[in-house]
């Protein structure tokens, strides 16, 4: 199997590559003989959707019938999906270029194999639950307030981020509630007058979440993690697309926020099983490594193999191969 990404990447999000080095080849180096080598291949393995370099090649291997893959490193997320100017405009999962998909969140667990591909529940390591003993002086306050790594991508979404926050901050000193903040974000803290004190990033999300009753986040892989640990979680519901994350609790400007934070401090049972369920594909779940495995070898004898989504555009012999030169002269156009 070809992984697309370098050895150290692959095992960074999790994946035991002594399980699979002698059957693996990591990143790409010689180019031109790449068509050559994909035949022999059994599958290609990507964890970057909108490298426009990888795009390439799984349409290359998508025209030779080999299977592709793609490992998420967290929740499938639209905005972040379309949105991120990291991105450069290249729309995550779009097109659907694989076979086979090992997913975090139930959405796209369940919406990518309706499209046909073969689907797998997994989680990173860095968003595993930590099950150590509870805090020996119990909660250090009764919510956490997080953010993603990138919870905005433009001025506009920002702006109603913080009106959010500000909203949501006000409703917790009313209710008279002890909250922290989780974020790298230090100008939106600056900007509600969040001192830096009150900024909680001493050690791993899974960790710290064990500190707090509750969770108050953005769409996140951490209000995963937080389900996971059995912690009430809201979701912060600024945008206006749609909203793959489900957690017991939304928090959005038309509702009584108030009223809200408190039932976080007395969840019912209803709120507690739906959490439960959202995140029960990652309960039991077989290991990664697996399901590759199964992928590049085929189904187990007897088992007849799904119909794969619909292949990439074919291109020809001669994409990457006119790719190799234009790499290549770039030294020499420096200069220039």
């Amino acid at each position: 199997m070809l992984f697309l990404q370098p050895a150290a990447h692959v095992a960074a999000m999790g994946v035991d590559i002594n399980r699979l080095r002698h059957t693996a080849r990591f990143g790409v180096v010689n180019l031109a003989s790449l068509p050559r080598k994909l035949r022999a291949t059994g599958a290609v393995v990507n964890c970057i959707d909108t490298s426009a370099t990888a795009r390439r090649i799984l349409e290359l291997a998508a025209g030779h019938g080999v299977p592709r893959i793609y490992l998420f490193d967290g929740i499938y997320d639209v905005a972040n999906a379309y949105y991120n100017p990291a991105h450069r405009g290249l729309g995550q999962m779009d097109p659907l270029l694989y076979t086979h998909v090992a997913c975090v969140d139930r959405w796209s667990h369940r919406a990518f194999a309706a499209l046909g591909a073969h689907t797998h529940a997994w989680l990173p390591p860095h968003a595993e639950p930590d099950d150590g003993p509870d805090p020996a002086h119990g909660a250090e306050a009764a919510f956490l307030v997080a953010t993603a790594r990138s919870p905005a991508f433009d001025a506009g979404e920002r702006g109603r981020l913080r009106k959010l926050l500000a909203l949501t901050i006000a409703a917790l000193d009313r209710l008279g509630a002890e909250y922290r903040f989780r974020t790298g974000d230090t100008d939106l803290l600056t900007s509600l007058g969040v001192p830096a004190r009150r900024n909680d990033a001493r050690d791993s999300f899974a960790r710290c979440i064990r500190r707090y009753k509750c969770l108050i986040t953005t769409p996140s892989t951490v209000a995963t993690t937080a389900m996971l640990t059995g912690k009430p979680t809201a979701i912060l519901d600024y945008r206006d697309g749609p909203l793959t994350q489900q957690a017991g609790w939304r928090i959005h400007r038309s509702t009584d926020i108030d009223a809200t934070l408190a039932s976080m401090l007395e969840p019912s049972p209803e709120r507690m099983t739906f959490q439960a369920r959202e995140v029960a594909h990652l309960t039991g779940r077989t290991p990664v490594e697996d399901f590759i495995l199964r992928a590049a070898t085929g189904p187990p004898p007897g088992q007849p193999p799904a119909d794969p989504p619909a292949k990439g555009r074919r291109i020809s012999i001669e994409y990457p191969l006119r790719w190799i030169y234009v790499n290549w002269l770039k030294p020499f156009r420096k200069g220039f």
